[in-house]
């Protein structure tokens, strides 16, 4: 949609329009997108009619903040950063499964260079006067309850702090990866009736399980090569540089 949206915008500016501007203006275009949204989330919404937020957490999103303030003005970003090396190493592996070989890469020179440019493309919208808050995944791993209850503020949404603590132990990692977290994924249209499957194999990763996939010390390398400035601005832990030592 953004593409079209894209496409709209700059065949406006050429002396002989083709395509859809013939067709439509741009507030139309959007007026459509905003429509086929409101019908699919709205699907949602009808599964749990008490909800007062609809959350959509595709990665990709990162990419469009633009189109989707253009859409929805009031929408809130929460944009959630994690250690290049630890989303190189789940896309490699995701790469290997059925379920992520058609979108993660398996490059990981490939893949610090989407991490760093899709991190840079979320940061931009720090300086303006819309709703966006950035936390990193480790925090939340680390101290949890304290870095949720600020997502809940952020959103509107304040709860007392013993509750966000509990829903945090609910949901956390742990939980979900030995199947004791409550489900909670929607399905309608044709997948209404049918259950909900159990994750795949290693959708969540223990910390042997990990070690085990642990990136290659040459992997590593171009990582930080490609993704160091972004890594170092973010503060994690990079290897000393090595200096030349005069004789």
């Amino acid at each position: 949609m953004q593409t079209f949206n894209r496409n709209l915008r700059e065949c406006t500016e050429l002396s002989r329009p083709q395509g859809l501007p013939c067709y439509i203006t741009l507030a139309d275009f959007n007026q459509l997108c905003r429509t086929i949204t409101y019908e699919v989330l709205g699907k949602l919404i009808e599964q749990k009619p008490r909800a007062t937020m609809v959350v959509e957490k595709t990665p990709d999103h990162v990419q469009h903040i633009g189109f989707i303030r253009a859409l929805f003005p009031k929408a809130k970003i929460v944009h959630v950063i994690r250690d290049a090396r630890d989303v190189v190493l789940s896309q490699m592996e995701a790469g290997k499964k059925s379920w992520g070989a058609d979108w993660a890469s398996q490059s990981p020179a490939d893949a610090a260079k989407t991490w760093v440019e899709w991190t840079k493309q979320g940061c931009a919208w720090r300086a303006e006067p819309y709703p966006y808050i950035e936390g990193k995944y480790e925090d939340l791993r680390s101290n949890g309850p304290a870095t949720l209850g600020r997502v809940y503020r952020f959103l509107g949404l304040p709860l007392p702090q013993a509750r966000v603590e509990e829903i945090y132990k609910r949901f956390s990692l742990e939980s979900c990866a030995n199947g004791s977290a409550p489900q909670v994924l929607i399905r309608s249209g044709e997948l209404a009736v049918t259950k909900v499957p159990a994750y795949p194999e290693g959708f969540f990763r223990s910390a042997e399980r990990k070690k085990k996939a642990a990136l290659s010390p040459e992997d590593i390398a171009v990582i930080e090569q490609v993704a160091g400035p972004m890594l170092e601005y973010f503060k994690y832990p990079l290897p000393e540089k090595k200096t030349a030592s005069s004789e």
